[in-house]
């Protein structure tokens, strides 16, 4: 079953797609087409999951980037603790994968269906954390 959300962190996803919405100048048809497609409801306040809001605000950030706008939710909206551990994360990978740290890390990333780390909520980035202790510990 899908992850439940507080109330709090529901209206702030609720307003935070709302404000991709009208960002992207989307027609309501569209919009509805998101919802359907990526969450299963006709409404944004009928979204019940983490799972389903973060699938709908990924993809309308998508279309704000085609767009050539910034993307809303994303590395902005990083706290200072998930800061540090992102950039804990780059560190140990570039400490880690050596020279193509990089390209073997978008590697993982696009595995992952992330572009980047930044895309990464706390878990993910837990789990490329997670690879690449298992790298650093075979060799």
């Amino acid at each position: 079953m899908n992850t439940s959300i507080n109330n709090a962190s529901r209206n702030k996803m609720l307003a935070l797609i709302h404000l991709q919405k009208n960002k992207a100048k989307i027609t309501d048809e569209q919009y509805i087409g998101i919802l359907l497609d990526h969450a299963g409801v006709d409404s944004a306040s009928k979204i019940e999951s983490i799972k389903q809001f973060k699938s709908v605000i990924d993809a309308l950030n998508k279309i704000l980037i085609a767009q050539g706008n910034a993307p809303l939710g994303s590395s902005q909206n990083f706290t200072p603790q998930s800061q540090r551990f992102l950039n804990a994360v780059r560190a140990k990978a570039n400490a880690v994968l050596g020279n193509h740290s990089k390209n073997r890390l978008q590697g993982y990333l696009s595995k992952m269906g992330k572009s980047r780390l930044e895309d990464c909520s706390m878990r993910e980035l837990r789990r490329v954390m997670g690879f690449l202790s298992i790298i650093e510990k075979k060799y």
